[in-house]
C-alpha cells in the first residue's frame, strides 16, 4: 500500500524537540552517512544515482503518522539543488522493503512507503535548497543495500534501471565535539593481554540498537598490573591481562558510548573489532567515558582500569545508545559505587515495589503507583540536594520508552516524604517539600531509558504509605 505524508515545520520541530532534536533544524550542519550530492536542473546523465545501507535505530513514524520505516540519526544522503525542479523524482531500489524520509529546505517532512511495489518514491516540484534524505528499513533491525536515484524524466523507475544493488559501507567518520578519538599505536606489553580467549573476568554483554534497558550495566573491581600506556597510545592507568567486559554489538549503533562510575580514579581502555583503541581519563570528574559515532557490530574487549598502580576499586560500567542529558533538576555528582551493600542498589535488576513503562501520550494520565516511603539510608549522601531516608533497592524502577516534552513525578503522603532519582545517564535528582510536604521532580525533555525511584521519608525510621504519580499535563499536582 502507498504511503505518503507531509508534516508543517512548525509541527515538525515541535515534535523534534520531543524525540531529542533526531533531526535538526533546516541549515544546520551535519554529515550524511553515504554521500552528499548537487544537482543542476537538466543534469546528465539522468538518472543519477547513488548507493547506500538503509536502518537505523529510529522509529519515522515518531515524527509523522504518515511516516514508515526505522531510520538512522544522520541522514543517508544530503541533496543540494542548484536550482528550482519542476519535476523531479526520488526513489531508492532494493531487495528488501525500504521506505524514504525527506526533511525539506523550509523543515517539512515527506515519507514515501511501496510506490513502485516495495520501493519508495517522491516526485514532485523540489524548489531549490538542501534536502536531508534518509532511506529507511520498513522492518527494525533490518539492514539493506539500496540505490537511490534522481530522474527528471517521468518514465524513469525502478522497472527501467537494472544495476545490481552493492552493499556500501558509510563515509569515513569525522570526530565531532566530544566525541573519543582512536589510536592504532601501540606499545611493548599489547602481548602481555590475553586478546584471543574471549573470556573476561566479570560480567560482559551482547547487545542491538534499541536495548532495553538502556544503560545496560554491569559491575566489576578495577586495576591490574599492566601499565596501559605501554599497551596502546593514549591511554592511561594499570589494567588486567584479562579484558574485564567482553562486549558483542549485534548491530551497527549510530552512536554509543561506555562509561565507568567509582568512587576512585579509573581509566578506560577499548578494543574494537577492527583493532583501534579507545581510550579515556576523567571526562565526568574522575570517571572516563568513552564515546563515538559510528559503532560497528562485532567483539569489543574494555578493560577498566586504576588511575594509580596497586588500587582496586568497584565500579558500575553503562553501556548506552542515549546521549547524556535530558533529566530536570539540578546536576548532582553521582555517587560512588558502595561494595558490600553500605549504598543504594543502582544495578537496576530489581524493585520494592510496583515498575512502570511509559511512553509519550500514555493513559490514564496520571499513571499512580503505590508502596511505602523510607529505609536506612540517609540520602544526604548522594548530594546537597537530597534529604530523607531510603532503602537499598529503589522502590520503583520507570521504563521511558520515548521522550518527553514535558514530564513530572510527585509522590502524594500523609507524612512527609521525599524523592530520589537516578537518570539513565548515572546523574541523581533529588527533591523535598515543593508541593507542601509532596516531592516533585518536573522538567522538558526527559530522554528515553530507565530511571531508578525511591521515595524517603524525611524522618528516621518513619515508614508510609504514598501514591507516586506519573504526568505529562502541567496541571496535574498533588
Amino acid at each position: 500500500m502507498r504511503r505518503t505524508g507531509i508534516l508543517s515545520g512548525a509541527l515538525t520541530f515541535a515534535l523534534l524537540l520531543a524525540l531529542g532534536s533526531l533531526l535538526p533544524p533546516p541549515g544546520q550542519a551535519q554529515q550524511a552517512n553515504f554521500s552528499t550530492v548537487s544537482l543542476s536542473p537538466g543534469f546528465m546523465p539522468d538518472p543519477h544515482v547513488e548507493q547506500g545501507t538503509s536502518g537505523g535505530q529510529a522509529e519515522a513514524q515518531r515524527l509523522n503518522s504518515g511516516c514508515r520505516g526505522w531510520i538512522a540519526s544522520n541522514p543517508d544522503h544530503i541533496f543540494n539543488a542548484q536550482g528550482s525542479f519542476g519535476f523531479l523524482r526520488v526513489f531508492a531500489v532494493s531487495a528488501q522493503d525500504v521506505t524514504l524520509v525527506v526533511q525539506t529546505p523550509d523543515g517539512q517532512l515527506r515519507c514515501n512507503d511501496d510506490t513502485f511495489g516495495r520501493n519508495p518514491s517522491l516526485d514532485s516540484p523540489w524548489p531549490a535548497g538542501t534536502y536531508r534524505i534518509w532511506v529507511g528499513s520498513y522492518t527494525r533491525g533490518t539492514r539493506a543495500p539500496y540505490q537511490l536515484y534522481f530522474s527528471e524524466l517521468l518514465n524513469t523507475t525502478p522497472a527501467t534501471v537494472s544495476a545490481p544493488v552493492q552493499a556500501v559501507a558509510p563515509v569515513a567518520a569525522v570526530a565531532t565535539a566530544g566525541e573519543t578519538p582512536g589510536s592504532t599505536v601501540t606499545g611493548p606489553d599489547l602481548r602481555r593481554l590475553d586478546r584471543r580467549s574471549g573470556r573476561s573476568n566479570f560480567q560482559g554483554a551482547w547487545l542491538q540498537s534499541g536495548f532495553m534497558p538502556d544503560p545496560n550495566t554491569v559491575t566489576g573491581t578495577s586495576g591490574g598490573t599492566i601499565a596501559a600506556r605501554r599497551v596502546a597510545d593514549g591511554c592511561a592507568g594499570y589494567i588486567a591481562r584479562r579484558p574485564d567486559h567482553v562486549l558483542n554489538l549485534e548491530g551497527n549503533f549510530n552512536f554509543f558510548r561506555i562509561s565507568a562510575t567509582s568512587a576512585q580514579d579509573t581509566t578506560l581502555v577499548v578494543l574494537a573489532p577492527n583493532g583501534t583503541w579507545y581510550c579515556d581519563d576523567d571526562t565526568v570528574g574522575t570517571n572516563p567515558e568513552v564515546r563515538r559515532n559510528h559503532w560497528s557490530p562485532g567483539q569489543y574487549m574494555v578493560w577498566v582500569g586504576s588511575y594509580r598502580q596497586g588500587q582496586n576499586a568497584d565500579y558500575q560500567l553503562a553501556f548506552s545508545e542515549l546521549h547524556s542529558g535530558g533529566a530536570p533538576g539540578p546536576v548532582v555528582a553521582p555517587p560512588p559505587v558502595v561494595a558490600g551493600g553500605g549504598g543504594p542498589d543502582v544495578s537496576g535488576t530489581r524493585s520494592n515495589f510496583q515498575d512502570a513503562w511509559l511512553r509519550t501520550g500514555f493513559t490514564p494520565d496520571p499513571h499512580r503507583l503505590a508502596g511505602t516511603s523510607g529505609g536506612q539510608i540517609s540520602a544526604s549522601s548522594l548530594g546537597p540536594d537530597c534529604r530523607g531516608w531510603i532503602a537499598p533497592a529503589p522502590d520503583h524502577i520507570l521504563n521511558l520508552q520515548t521522550a518527553t516534552r514535558f514530564f513530572r513525578i510527585f509522590a502524594s503522603s500523609d507524612s512527609d516524604t521525599t524523592l530520589v532519582v537516578r537518570a539513565p545517564d548515572g546523574r541523581w535528582f533529588c527533591d523535598d517539600d515543593t508541593y507542601g510536604l509532596n516531592p516533585a521532580l518536573e522538567g522538558e525533555s526527559w530522554t528515553p531509558g530507565r530511571y531508578l525511584i525511591w521515595v524517603g521519608s524525611y524522618s528516621r525510621g518513619t515508614n508510609a504509605p504514598y501514591s507516586l504519580n506519573f504526568t505529562e499535563l502541567r496541571g496535574v499536582t498533588p
